[in-house]
Order: C-alpha cells, then structure tokens, then sequence
C-alpha cells in the first residue's frame, strides 16, 4: 500500500494536464486546467457517472434551469 505522506515523484501539474481541454457544458468556452470550474454530476441511462463543467456560476445555473433540475 503507498504511503499516503509520501510525496509524488513529478508535479501534478506535469500529469498530462493540458494536453486536453474540458469545454463548458453551456457555452462551450475552453475551461482552464489550473483552476476549479463549477460542476454538476448526474447519472445518465447506463448508471455511469456523467461530470458536466462550467466556465462560471451563470452557466452552471443556466445549464440546470434548461435541463429541468431543481
């Protein structure tokens, strides 16, 4: 079992992070990958776990009033 005090041998930042580029659920701006973003997580037909990212609160709010969530 890893030793959860030990300390990774690269930067998180070096993981891959960049090389793809979530995309705002509502408007479809590029979201940043060194910031935390707003999300919504549902379960879509197959009971997989669904992660939707916004660019802001506004398009987070606006994505949950035109699906239909309270």
């Amino acid at each position: 079992m890893p030793d959860p005090n030990e300390k990774p041998s690269q930067p998180v930042a070096d993981g891959g992070l960049g090389e793809e580029f979530e995309q705002c659920a509502t408007c479809g701006a590029t979201l940043p990958n060194d910031e935390w973003c707003p999300i919504v997580t549902e379960t879509d037909a197959e009971g997989d776990l669904v992660i939707r990212s916004f660019c802001d609160e506004a398009c987070k709010n606006a994505w949950t009033k035109q699906s239909g969530d309270p």
